[in-house]
């Protein structure tokens, strides 16, 4: 896939996680909001987000009413990037586990996605993305900026 970047063709997925952090810093409200500092050492930049912004998680367990049932999850999103969130949950999701993902900004911006589960511990549910359209997660981030 390839995006543009200052009227250039790129397929480097770094430049559009730069585009995320350069649009999210353009709004002095939004990095007052929730009185975080948005300035990172990280080479991808983990962006808070809104506090009504959830993820719908589904996937398999081995637990619950049968073997291989489906588990389903709504949980806030405190954190994401390009590469993946974090998801503020009790519930106790195995790593590796593959879990379809639907991220809602609001109620008319959303964007579907595939993520497995790096680690689950106190601070919730950390996911790495192995699908995502990183374009249209860009134009949801930017459609949510503009419905604040």
């Amino acid at each position: 896939m390839f995006y543009i970047k200052n009227g250039f063709v790129t397929d480097d997925s770094e430049h559009i996680n730069a585009i995320f952090y350069n649009y999210l810093s353009c709004f002095s409200v939004y990095k007052t909001l929730w009185g975080k500092n948005m300035t990172q050492s990280r080479k991808i930049t983990r962006n808070s987000m809104w506090p009504d912004t959830v993820v719908k998680m589904k996937y398999r367990t081995r637990y619950g009413t049968g073997l291989n049932s489906v588990a389903t999850v709504q949980a806030r999103i405190d954190n994401l990037s390009s590469k993946g969130m974090l998801v503020i949950t009790d519930d106790l999701i195995p790593a590796d586990t593959e879990v379809e993902l639907q991220i809602i900004f609001s109620d008319s911006i959303g964007i579907g996605a595939i993520g497995k589960v790096l680690r689950n511990d106190s601070n919730g549910v950390a996911l790495i993305f192995t699908q995502i359209d990183t374009v249209k997660l860009g134009e949801c981030i930017m459609n949510r900026l503009n419905d604040v």
